[in-house]
């Protein structure tokens, strides 16, 4: 008879097994320069590999697979209490075999034990009366069908081995050969579920790719950043550089001829990157060993490859993204860096940086909670052998000593420099006055100009360009609350406007701090921390001189937005008392590095709110219980959890896609794409008064509706609003 793993083409376990076995020999010629894993190493993986399934020799299980085929169950058997199959396979495994001390047979009996996470403990005595009562008689035909070794006694100790999860406190070394093997198995078998190589492109080299693009497409030399980069590839590397010194193509040159897991905070940015990279007039880097991954990247990659006649070739590329694949990775940190919290399967992620390299871009975007994790996560990332590269625009103080000073990062030097030049960009005027006060000075002097507004919050966005609105103005607005497809037109539409001849005004919110490369002539801003402030002052005379004496740069000091929500309190009301205390309106990169230094440094931040949440941060995730909480709890921390998908309620085309979606199953999935790209995400607590589910199948149980006008025309493009609703304004960070 046939032995079934997977009902899906009806694989059997030695197939299945085969599948797993293939993608460890792709996976090892991956890591074969990675010296930390010799062949003692290889032999356990393999192991753990061949035996991990071979529990679902159980009876009960073929029974279920076979019905699950539309076959008669072969066995007459009581169905009684249900034992994972991942806990027979520990009861299988001939320890007996391998020459392997105590201690490593635990951490092997573990990977094995838990590459499933189930909520029932294992039970040694009843796991050992299953197996030698039930499976012994059927030894020969496992043996025959696995070939492999089975144990000559059935006993309960290695079941026992797994009753007390190992943790970096018991003994650290072992934690980590036991995240390596658990985690590698993880990942060999997704893969191999899910029909894709564990591993694709292993042969490319992105820093050589890069260089062909100085080389031959640039034509240029190396800048100061990039060669330093290049040279430090064998370091975990910490830059602090300011715009256009060329800090992408710096990582890129660092990754050299190994993976890379390239992070940053938006996923607009990423998006923006992807295309880059793959672009063939620039780094030209093979789309289908390039990697997207963040929460809406299958709908980016059907919109960027929807010309593709290829059926399912969007899929695909998304297939090798969720599972880590590809050479190239661009990615979230939610997706790739969340593992500090230990949660239930943390091991899959963590192991895929073995052997590989990181970059975090702009580390000072995250608040002090997830700034704590990441560092942690720089720990962990040293310890399985991979390598970090942290590079930015500003580097607050605390975060610069916690890395740099780091006794937990052993394996390799971490080395730090500064990339900055003498040219003048920004003249810098703080008004003590209200931007909403200041619209009409603005509409009545700067009509020949391109001028960015930035807000603190959509509420104040929508303020002032209700005030500056008018039909002599060109002036546009942009903020989160549009609809995902709305919101990409007009971050296409801004950027274009300012490579553009044509004046105008664009009122914005933080969006544009890091997401989108723009530079226009002249920027207002309300106050915010300095970190904020000059990633902001980036969008205003982005790569060019500054020769005239008057300011570029206004920065609006009362009646601000989002203080003590948005932004902390102390830490703006610290921004202001630096930018205040200068003598001169013009700001050089150098002083703005080391007003980071001053606003950021432990005596600056003493009794503040922002270093507590910091400190209290470390503490926990350097303290952290693991296993205790699941990967969707871990991903509701990194993103705010209070945030929802919302459908405008009045819109005729979501009904009819809604309606679509009930009645016709077969086009369920590219409804759910289509109706993605009508989400708006707001804040759960202040929309609670307008959200609802009527008329919404339990399926789309991630989506509200909510009863709210939504505006977007060629007369005027607002986003959401609540005009009806008493004038309340629904809160964003963005």
């Amino acid at each position: 008879m046939k032995w079934y793993a997977k009902t899906e083409n009806e694989e059997t376990i030695q197939e299945h097994t085969d599948a797993l076995l293939k993608n460890l020999d792709i996976l090892r010629e991956h890591l074969r320069e990675e010296e930390n894993l010799d062949d003692r190493f290889w032999e356990m993986l393999k192991i753990v590999v061949q035996y991990h399934d071979i529990g679902k020799f159980d009876l009960r299980f073929q029974n279920n697979m076979h019905e699950k085929l539309g076959k008669e169950p072969p066995f007459q058997i009581e169905q009684e209490t249900f034992i994972p199959h991942n806990y027979i396979s520990v009861a299988l495994m001939p320890f007996e075999e391998w020459n392997l001390p105590t201690d490593v047979k635990s951490v092997v009996a573990q990977a094995v034990g838990y590459h499933h996470e189930r909520e029932i403990a294992p039970n040694p005595a009843e796991i050992k009366r299953l197996v030698r009562e039930e499976l012994t008689p059927y030894f020969d035909e496992i043996k025959s069908h696995l070939k492999l070794p089975l144990p000559n006694k059935i006993k309960a100790a290695p079941v026992k081995w797994i009753q007390k999860r190992i943790t970096p406190s018991m003994n650290e070394s072992l934690f980590y050969l036991y995240v390596l093997l658990k985690g590698i198995l993880h990942r060999l078998d997704h893969a191999s579920s899910a029909g894709v190589s564990v591993e694709v492109g292993i042969s490319e080299s992105i820093g050589q790719y890069t260089n062909t693009f100085f080389e031959e497409k640039l034509q240029k030399p190396k800048r100061p950043l990039q060669q330093f980069a290049e040279k430090e590839k064998d370091s975990h590397v910490v830059t602090v550089a300011q715009t256009g010194m060329g800090k992408t193509e710096a990582a890129l040159l660092w990754a050299g001829n190994q993976k890379l897991f390239f992070t940053l905070p938006l996923r607009v940015s990423l998006n923006a990157m992807y295309t880059r990279m793959i672009d063939e007039n620039n780094i030209g880097f093979p789309e289908e060993y390039t990697g997207l991954l963040h929460s809406t990247s299958l709908e980016m990659l059907e919109e960027h490859f929807k010309e593709k006649e290829e059926k399912g070739y969007s899929e695909a590329l998304y297939a090798h993204s969720r599972q880590h694949a590809n050479r190239l990775m661009l990615t979230t940190v939610d997706q790739i860096l969340k593992f500090p919290f230990y949660y239930l399967g943390f091991e899959k992620e963590l192991s895929a940086l073995c052997g590989a390299k990181v970059v975090i871009d702009e580390l000072q975007a995250y608040d002090p909670k997830i700034a704590a994790m990441l560092i942690r996560a720089l720990e962990m990332i040293d310890q399985v052998g991979g390598s970090f590269m942290i590079m930015t625009a500003t580097l607050p103080t605390i975060y610069k000593n916690e890395i740099l000073k780091n006794k937990k990062i052993t394996n390799k030097p971490i080395v730090y420099e500064e990339f900055y030049d003498n040219t003048l960009r920004h003249r810098v005027q703080v008004k003590e006055a209200s931007l909403l006060d200041c619209t009409e000075e603005i509409l009545t002097n700067k009509k020949d100009k391109k001028i960015l507004i930035i807000c603190n919050t959509i509420a104040r966005a929508k303020e002032v360009y209700k005030k500056l609105d008018n039909e002599n103005t060109n002036v546009h607005l942009l903020h989160a609350q549009f609809k995902a497809k709305d919101r990409q037109t007009l971050e296409k539409e801004i950027q274009a406007f300012a490579k553009s001849e044509e004046a105008g005004i664009w009122v914005t919110t933080q969006l544009v701090e890091a997401s989108l490369d723009v530079d226009f002539d002249e920027l207002h801003t309300e106050i915010s921390p300095l970190d904020s402030q000059f990633q902001r002052y980036g969008r205003c005379y982005r790569k060019r001189e500054l020769f005239t004496e008057l300011p570029n740069v206004f920065v609006y000091t009362y009646d601000v937005s989002g203080i003590g929500s948005v932004y902390s309190t102390d830490i703006t009301n610290k921004s202001i008392e630096l930018l205040q205390k200068r003598k001169k309106e013009e700001l050089f990169e150098k002083e703005k590095m080391e007003l980071i230094e001053e606003l950021y440094s432990k005596e600056s931040l003493a009794d503040t709110d922002y270093l507590k949440t910091f400190n209290d941060s470390l503490e926990y995730f350097r303290n952290i219980v693991p296993y205790e909480i699941t990967k969707e709890k871990a991903q509701e921390y990194l993103r705010n959890i209070q945030n929802i998908k919302v459908l405008p309620e009045d819109d005729l085309e979501v009904q009819d896609l809604i309606e679509t979606y009930k009645s016709d199953k077969s086009k369920r999935k590219e409804i759910r794409r289509e109706l993605e790209r009508h989400v708006i995400s707001v804040n759960k607590y202040r929309a609670e008064k307008f959200i609802h589910r009527a008329g919404l199948p339990a399926s789309l149980n991630d989506f509200y509706m909510i009863e709210c006008r939504y505006n977007y025309d060629e007369e005027s493009r607002k986003g959401l609003g609540l005009e009806w609703a008493e004038g309340v304004a629904l809160f964003s960070v963005d």
